[in-house]
């Protein structure tokens, strides 16, 4: 299985909304989002959605990384608006590589797609906006960075000139009094053959997007992405653009169709669980530890303390004992992680209090022995632990982030058999795909050789007869000729041959009539 990793970057500078997407696999990366945008943008919803909508195929049901600040500045301005939050299969905490912004100039891949697609067409072509609704992106602000980057360009008027319209044509023609007439072909050779170059660049330019010679370099190196762009596994299957974008690199011996299976395959692997947004939310509701003060954290260790000094127990089994040995548990790489008392009898308000503890630079290990005097812990011990791993902190540890290379180790474990079921089904399939197509073509071919051997043989039929009849008419005409003018003396005439003929039919036809009266009269007796 291919592990694609989106990093995410979601942060305010310089009262600009910087936005930006890159994504990784194994060692290629390539940006998949770059864009900037007003700070405002995050205060009104009207702008802030249409954003949202270009960026959520990059979240949705996929492995992020991202900075903490940004993950709560993205989750404050879904929460205000009050958008869906998106299923996110895992969050990868303050793992963000800076070094990822300095390639935020190169093309994405729908970049290069899109720069096909604007090849040819009109500035004002209407068709543009059902390309950024199957592609979610808007191309206002693309199509003037393509033109400012030199890959496309409007000032190609020759171009321009085969590309213009009807109306256009003629009025040229018309405004310079040309003489002459016919299709837009014939327009254009006069229009060239009889205006200036400046009087053609005058009218014909800006009207037309074409490609530069350095995006005509871009289109032929991209084409397996535009092939795939084009082709039923990523319209049927839902399959990225950008994942096939790199899977392509890696996989450069493999063509479109190829890439696009395992593409297939790999998005069929279900994945376990997805990044719980309520964990944030009780980040934000808890307590900043930063602005908590070690005297605040004392004073309230201390009032657990005289509290649980103060319950009157009168048997020490209600008391849950603290050993070295589960000291030894909580106590690692020099911080103690948790340290749980738990009482029965403490109320039920004082045990569900959250409280996150940065930091104790020191606690008064003295107090602590005299308040839990009745506990079995020997104080020589507790000194020798707390000496060893030197107690200077108390930090709650933060959770780690779901996603980490044990769980993909994980993933592929579990899915590695089903990804061969799905290689094997899709290999099943596509043979008997092929059997069905070659069973239907040789069926068309018989249907169509049958077909076009009865209507041969028919033509072969009514061709002979026509040939008979013209024999027949050519042969009585020749006699007749002969007859009439008396080139040479026949045996026979044309008149006796008719007579003939005609005193055989009436000789057929009376013992015909015959025939019938014998059945008759056989019939009455």
């Amino acid at each position: 299985m291919y592990d694609f990793i989106y990093h995410v970057r979601f942060i305010v500078e310089n009262e600009k909304l910087n936005i930006r997407i890159f994504l990784s696999l194994e060692d290629y990366f390539t940006p998949v989002y770059i864009k900037t945008f007003e700070a405002l943008t995050l205060k009104e919803e009207r702008s802030f959605l249409p954003i949202y909508h270009e960026i959520e195929e990059y979240l949705v049901n996929k492995h992020i990384v991202i900075n903490e600040e940004d993950l709560n500045l993205f989750h404050k301005t879904l929460i205000s608006f009050n958008v869906p939050l998106p299923q996110i299969n895992s969050v990868a905490l303050n793992q963000y590589d800076d070094d990822l912004d300095q390639y935020n100039h190169i093309l994405t891949p729908k970049d290069i797609v899109f720069l096909k697609y604007l090849d040819g067409k009109a500035i004002k072509d209407k068709r543009f906006n059902s390309w950024e609704e199957d592609n979610k992106l808007n191309t206002t602000f693309l199509r003037e960075e393509l033109v400012k980057n030199k890959l496309v360009t409007t000032s190609n008027y020759e171009y321009n000139l085969t590309k213009a319209k009807r109306e256009d044509l003629l009025e040229v023609v018309k405004l310079y009094e040309l003489e002459g007439h016919g299709d837009n072909k014939d327009l254009i050779e006069m229009i060239e053959k009889k205006l200036s170059t400046e009087d053609i660049k005058k009218y014909f330019s800006g009207s037309h997007y074409s490609l530069t010679e350095k995006g005509k370099k871009v289109i032929e190196r991209s084409k397996k992405i535009i092939d795939f762009a084009h082709s039923f596994f990523r319209y049927v299957h839902k399959l990225p653009l950008e994942e096939f974008h790199l899977l392509s690199i890696k996989k450069s011996d493999y063509d479109f169709n190829g890439i696009g299976r395992l593409l297939m395959v790999n998005s069929s692997s279900d994945q376990l669980k997805h990044f719980d947004w309520d964990s944030l939310k009780k980040d934000e509701e808890g307590i900043d530890s930063e602005s908590v003060k070690d005297d605040e954290i004392i004073n309230y260790i201390n009032k657990v303390s005289v509290n649980y000094n103060q319950e009157e127990e009168p048997e020490n089994d209600n008391i849950n004992e603290i050993k070295v040995e589960d000291l030894k548990e909580k106590v690692t790489d020099h911080s103690v992680k948790e340290i749980v008392i738990e009482n029965e009898s403490v109320k039920e308000e004082e045990l569900n209090n959250n409280i996150n503890i940065e930091s104790v630079e020191k606690i008064n290990q003295e107090e602590v022995l005299e308040s839990d005097k009745k506990d079995e812990i020997e104080v020589e011990d507790l000194k020798e632990e707390a000496t060893d791993y030197s107690v200077k902190e108390i930090v709650i540890e933060k959770k780690p982030p779901i996603y980490d290379e044990t769980t993909e180790v994980d993933l592929d474990e579990i899915y590695f058999e089903q990804d061969q079921i799905n290689l094997e089904k899709i290999e099943a399939y596509r043979k008997k795909r092929e059997l069905y197509d070659k069973s239907k073509r040789e069926k068309l071919k018989k249907d169509l050789n049958y077909r076009s051997n009865k209507r041969r043989k028919k033509y072969r039929v009514f061709k002979w007869l026509l040939y008979m009849i013209f024999f027949i008419i050519l042969l009585i005409g020749i006699l007749y000729l002969i007859e009439r003018f008396e080139l040479f003396h026949l045996p026979f005439s044309v008149r006796g041959i008719i007579q003939s003929l005609k005193e055989t039919i009436n000789g057929y036809k009376d013992e015909v009539i015959d025939f019938i009266d014998y059945i008759k009269a056989y019939k009455n007796d």
